[in-house]
Order: structure tokens, then sequence, then C-alpha cells
């Protein structure tokens, strides 16, 4: 504005001014106006920051044309090897049965068309933009780069010596073994009235082992090079196993009685106990009514709880640009936060309270003496501390807990009760069902780190470093200015997540005959299942819940469609249709929504600069035969070759710059396997 600019009047107008005080550390008065004032320095040079003039300097940020397109390449080698006995015990009609499995699946991940960061700027901050480079390295290591890479060249045509020198070829490689001991047993317990009670019995060891090492290039731990566009990533050498135990039961309760044809109970127990210290029991109690005989109800609980996995407890800092966000720090003085009662305001603001700015300060300063020192520049001058910047990293967190589901479901299953052969092979379900989870695992993010941190959500009212959630130790901060360095989003137990729909089938079949086609052989059959989200009721912020049934991944009908058509021994041919109805971006929540006086779930509303996920169609095709004793099939992924929807675009951008390719789209493109087995 005039009275800035009037403050700089008579000075450089290359550099770049901030205005201080009298006790602003390294601050100078202007003699032109009486303003204090600092001058942005470039810590490499030790000079002013130019921003304009022959030293000023410049950035370019685009991929250039000549360069090779960015890809990957996954190739998968796996084997596995099961084997097992089975007997009887001799005990009434006592079976048991013992089987062992071994898997094993290594995975390299080739990175083509990447560059090494380092290289490339070495050679581009050359005179004449590298041409004719030449530098000797250690153990017989070269860089040339013969023509230069002039990035205002447009019609630049880069030597082959320079594409040599600049791009990375890169190999992450991936490591999984799975190995799997079980004993089964099953048979007659005794006889009820309405039947046999039937139990089963077993137990199971399970060794899972996970290595993930990343390349060179792309190593957190390796920090002379980085490649250009691409996250630093930790690696990962874990293993996890399980011990099992687990029986069921069929109780038989009522039969042939009116409309009680059977009424019977399944019953279910299940402990776990893992090496990393959880001990879950899951149980089930299922029932099953059918009055009729073309029409079953049934319905029931079931407990069930999952263990965190191997990435979640162990994964180390990793870069992501899914959760990546820019911190906004509450302890720049320049931030203004909504606090969680409306209409106050949080943070190091001059706008808040003269109390609770001095919490923030404090709990400043403690974060980072945690990370080492009592004398940054923030300590220094805290009320007109300024500093912005740092990264973010997703870290595994060996203190998670449990996820507990508690399942709900009801439902009918029909067959036809119509002689007709056109209608006489046709089925259909429709179960209900509810899923409450606790405890569910989800990625914190940078800003719910950060606000749950400073109270910005109302869950640190105390402003300790030793918050409730553990989300301050999270941050970590340069020793030197006290500015953040990286944020860790780390996993974490959040709230709950509760799940409400309908799954339906239905299932029809007809000879050609029956459809007046008697000189053709052969069925024709079509399959339909679909899901009908109602609710998806999940963590919102601080400690509110919100339904995002619609929104982001959660899309509110899928369909999976099959249309079949077999004859003869073996032969046959099927269309797979998979829909998926498109879902928007919802609205960022914002800090005073999630205050703790808030209990009711605010409604989501679609983000109107942010696009969504569109509705996607997927073909599939198999064809298959028997030739004696072999069965082979040809099947085609993704048929029409559909390419991958994007989303989460600004609207506002015409070449959707910044976006994603939807997750549940087809990255690979039209691909064809064949299957080959043989019965012996």
């Amino acid at each position: 504005n005039t009275a800035t600019v009037g403050a700089f009047r008579g000075l450089n107008a290359c550099n770049i001014y901030t205005l201080a005080t009298a006790t602003t550390p390294g601050a100078v008065q202007n003699p032109n106006s009486g303003a204090y004032y600092s001058t942005m320095i470039d810590p490499n040079t030790g000079g002013p920051v130019q921003r304009c003039g022959p030293n000023s300097s410049w950035q370019i940020n685009a991929q250039p044309s000549w360069l090779p397109t960015r890809g990957t390449e996954n190739i998968t080698s796996l084997y596995q090897i099961s084997g097992g006995l089975k007997g009887d015990l001799g005990i009434s009609d006592w079976t048991w049965e013992a089987y062992m499995s071994y898997g094993d699946s290594q995975t390299p991940v080739n990175y083509t068309g990447f560059q090494s960061l380092t290289n490339y700027m070495k050679i581009i901050s050359a005179p004449n933009y590298g041409r004719g480079y030449r530098e000797e390295g250690l153990n017989s290591k070269t860089l040339r780069c013969t023509s230069g890479i002039n990035p205002f060249d447009q019609t630049l045509k880069p030597s082959a010596d320079c594409l040599e020198a600049i791009l990375s070829e890169q190999v992450d490689r991936n490591s999984m073994q799975q190995r799997i001991y079980e004993v089964t047993s099953q048979g007659h317990l005794f006889d009820l009235p309405a039947g046999e009670m039937r139990g089963a019995v077993g137990a199971s060891y399970r060794k899972d082992s996970y290595k993930f090492t990343p390349d060179s290039q792309r190593a957190r731990s390796y920090v002379g090079d980085s490649s250009a566009g691409q996250f630093g990533v930790g690696m990962v050498d874990e293993s996890i196993t399980a011990k099992e135990y687990f029986g069921e039961l069929i109780v038989p309760l009522l039969k042939d009685l009116p409309l009680i044809q059977s009424l019977e109970l399944e019953l279910g127990a299940r402990h776990s106990e893992y090496n990393t210290g959880q001990k879950v029991d899951t149980y089930k109690a299922l029932a099953s009514w059918q009055p009729l005989s073309w029409a079953r109800l049934r319905g029931g609980y079931n407990r069930a709880e999952r263990a965190p996995n191997m990435s979640e407890l162990y994964a180390t800092p990793s870069g992501s640009s899914n959760i990546g966000q820019v911190p906004i720090d509450p302890c720049n003085s320049a931030n203004t936060f909504a606090g969680p009662v409306a209409g106050t305001t949080l943070g190091n603001s001059t706008n808040t309270p003269a109390q609770t700015r001095a919490q923030v300060q404090a709990l400043c300063k403690a974060q980072i003496e945690y990370w080492g020192t009592t004398y940054s520049d923030f300590h220094a001058d805290p009320d007109n501390w300024r500093l912005g910047g740092g990264g973010t990293l997703v870290v595994g967190n060996p203190n998670l807990k449990n996820e507990k589901g508690d399942t709900w479901t009801a439902g009918v299953a029909f067959s036809s009760p119509f002689a007709h052969p056109l209608l006489s092979r046709m089925t259909m379900t429709v179960d209900w069902y509810e899923a409450k989870v606790a405890n569910p695992i989800e990625v914190a993010t940078t800003t719910q780190v950060l606000n749950s941190c400073f109270n910005i959500n109302g869950l640190n009212p105390t402003y300790s470093l030793d918050d409730p959630l553990g989300y301050c130790k999270l941050t970590e901060r340069d020793t030197a200015t006290g500015q953040i360095l990286r944020v860790y989003n780390t996993f974490t137990n959040q709230n709950k997540l509760v799940i409400r729909g309908l799954d339906v089938t239905t299932r029809w079949s007809a000879s050609l005959a029956d459809l007046g086609l008697e000189s053709l052989p052969g069925t024709l059959s079509v399959n339909i299942s679909g899901n009908i989200l109602m609710d998806q009721i999940q963590f919102y912020g601080g400690t509110v819940t919100a339904d995002f049934a619609g929104f982001s991944g959660a899309s509110k009908l899928r369909t999976n469609t099959v249309v079949g058509y077999s004859w003869g021994k073996g032969n046959r041919v099927s269309l797979t249709w998979d829909y998926r109805q498109g879902t928007r971006t919802a609205t960022a929540f914002s800090s005073a929504a999630t205050a703790n006086n808030i209990t009711s779930s605010p409604t989501i509303k679609s983000n109107a600069l942010f696009a969504g996920y569109p509705t996607s169609n997927m073909f599939n095709a198999t064809v298959g035969t028997r030739l004696g004793p072999v069965n082979a099939s040809l099947s085609v992924n993704n048929l029409l070759n559909t390419k991958p929807a994007r989303g989460g675009y600004d609207l506002r951008d015409p070449n959707q710059g910044i976006g994603t390719f939807s997750p549940f789209s087809d990255l690979v493109g039209r691909r064809y396997s064949v299957n080959l087995s043989m019965d012996f």
C-alpha cells in the first residue's frame, strides 16, 4: 500500500524489505522516511535477494518438453506353495484337516523419465546454461553436457550426454512373505428336536513380513541428491505374527412348523494374539429363518477388530502428495485463527487476548525447546516473529489401538416361486447393514496436527506440550529460527466411523431354447449386484463427525453387472460392467465448527471451487473353454481402454493442473491375461 511504499522511499527498488521496529534484531532506519526496516538476505551469497536487475534470482517451474514421459513399471514375481492332510478323528463323524502355506512376492518398481535435481541444477546454473559442461567425479564418474540445457530455447534438442547426465533411472524394491499354519476339526455334537447341532474348532499361526527399500535417489537418508518431482521416503523392514484360536456352532432351533420351515442360529468366536501386543476377541451371532420354501430372512450381530498393519505401525517418515499441506503456523504473529467459541481469535496475533497469546507463545517456545534450543529467533522477539514454511511427512505410530467394529445386518433372500422356464431360475437378496467402527485408523492432516496442538479446535485448552492426543510433539522446528521444518502426519485413532447401506443382488438365467431360440445351445445369464450407501459418518474435526456420503471416495451407488453365455462343456463368454456414481469434493471444515461446544453434526456442502470425481464406467470381458483336463480362459480388463478420470482440481484452472486421477479409475489401460488350470 501507499504507506508501505513511502516507508521504503529512496531505497534500492530491487531489494525486498519488511517493516520492523527499532527493537527488531538487525533493523535499519530509513533516513528518507524515518521508518525501520529489514532486508531479505540470500543465505547462499549473504547479500540481499534481488528481484530485478542482472543479479536477480529467477525460477522455472515446468517439465521440459524434451524430457521423456514420466512413468513407473511394476514387475511382480510371486509364488505360493500350500499342502495339507486330512482324515477322520474316529469320534462320530468328526474330521480333521491341517495345512500350511508359504507365499513370496517380489515387486521392483522402475521409475522412468525422472531427473537428478542436483545434476540438473549444476548444469543449468553453469555459464551458457551448461553448454560444454564437464565435471570429473570420484570413482571414475564423469558428468558431461555438450549442448547445455537453455530453458528459454523452445527448439532445444539436448545432446545425448546431457540427457544421460540429467535422467535418473530408479528402482524401489518391495518384498513380502507370508506363512500360514492351520489345523481345524468339525463334526456332529448332538441331536436337537430340530436337527443335529454341529461344531468346528481350529487354531492357526500366521507371519507376514514386509521389506521396502527405496532407491537411494528417493531415500530420506540420502541428502546428496533428490529426484525432481518426488518426495523422500523411508525404508521399512518389519514383520507381524498372529496366533488365533476359533470355534463355531450351528444350532437348529425349530423346523416344520407353520411359517417356520426352519430356524437356526450360527454362533462363533475367535481369539487372536499379535506380537505387537494386541489381543483381540471377536464373535458373532447370526440367525436364519425360513418361513416359506422360496424366502429366507437373515440377520445378526458381528463384533470384529482390526489390528493396525505394518505400514500404520512402522512406516518411516516419508513424503506424500496425498496429505501434504503447507503448514499455517499459529506461532506466526501475522496469522489469525477463529477460536472454538464464536467471535474469539487464537494464535500469536495481536487480535488474540493477552493471556491467551502469552499461553500460545509459551507453547511455541516449549515446542522449539523440545527440539533442542532456548535461543531461537522466536525467543528473541515472539511478538514480531513472522517466519513460515515447512513440509509434511507421513510416519507410523507403534502406539495405535485396534479398530473395533460392531455390525448389525438384516435381510431377505428370495428364490423364484414360479415354474415358468423364464422365471424359475431367478434369485434376489436385499440386505441392510450398519457398521460402527470405534477408533478408526486414519492419517492426521497437517491442519489437524497444528490446530489440535494450539487449541484452535478446543482439544488442548491448557496449551500443554504434552497435549492429551500427543499432537504437539509431531511438529519439528528449526532450533535457530524456530520456524516449522516439518509436520509429521502420523496415523491416529480418530473418533468413530458409521456406515449404513443396502446390498442388493439379483441373478437370472434361462436356456436359449426357453427364449424361443431352439436351434441354439447354451444358457444366457445376468447377474447384478449393487451397493446403495445411505450414510458414511466419519471424523470431521475436533470431536465432531459428519456424513460424507456422496463426497470424495464415498460413492452413493455402485453396481456390477455380468452378462454371460455358456454352452457345451466349459465354453463360456461374459461381459462385466462396473458402474460407480460420481462424488463431490467437500468444503474444508472451519476451526470454529469443530469446537467442543458444537455437538450436532454439520451438513457437508459441495466445494464450489474444486471438482469431485466423475461417474465412471468400466468394462471387462472373459472367454473360456475346457480342453480335456485343462480349463483355459482369456480376460481383457478395461476393454474400451478408458482413460482415468481426473478430480480434485481447481475449477478455475483450465489446465486442471493441481488434481489427481480418480483412485477408482484404471491407471494402467487395456490389458490381457491368460489363466490355465488343470484337474488331476
